[in-house]
């Protein structure tokens, strides 16, 4: 099984670097321009099946990718992005990131979903695709966000260590190839 990461493409919110969370924004002209030049980058690899965060930023870069591929899109709450509460609109400057991405705090306070949550929300999604995929050659096509890249890298990848190393920019794409088996989440955390 091979699984395409693609984070969505620029919206305002991107562009004044506020905290989206789930807010649901909708991509910018420049987004919509990412969305298309991802689509003509992934244009020759193929695709089996497509799962998307169903906020708007998300499935309007997805319908972008799919346009000449016709392929159901699956919307999947467990890929929206990860809900920062009361931060939600403020500028990322103002926030202290360290503190809601530290697994030892576990910090939920301003209504935050905490880190805990947050990757078991996710784990439950890859452990779904693996029962699912992960004995097929199926290149799975997931359009998300960016702390949803993050933490999908980081179960992937079987760390928790310099996990900001797997930030993308907006409508770029990571590719894991051959996965078979899908790190512990346990192994994982050690903390």
């Amino acid at each position: 099984m091979n699984i395409i990461l693609v984070r969505h493409g620029q919206t305002d919110w991107n562009l004044k670097n506020k905290l989206q969370g789930s807010t649901n924004i909708d991509l910018n002209e420049t987004g919509v321009l990412q969305a298309k030049q991802t689509a003509k980058n992934l244009a020759n690899k193929n695709i089996d099946v497509i799962y998307s965060s169903p906020l708007i930023r998300t499935l309007a870069t997805t319908n972008e990718i799919n346009k000449n591929r016709n392929i159901k899109v699956i919307k999947d709450d467990r890929l929206i992005e990860r809900g920062f509460g009361n931060l939600e609109g403020l500028e990322g400057k103002n926030v202290n990131f360290k503190k809601y991405w530290d697994f030892s705090l576990n910090a939920c306070d301003e209504n935050i979903e905490s880190i805990s949550t947050f990757f078991y929300r996710i784990y439950n999604f890859l452990n779904d695709i693996f029962i699912k995929y992960k004995d097929t050659p199926k290149t799975i096509l997931l359009v998300t966000h960016n702390g949803v890249n993050l933490a999908i890298s980081s179960i992937l990848e079987g760390t928790k260590e310099n996990i900001f190393e797997y930030n993308l920019k907006t409508c770029d794409y990571k590719l894991f190839e051959n996965l078979t088996i899908l790190p512990k989440l346990e192994d994982i955390w050690k903390i």
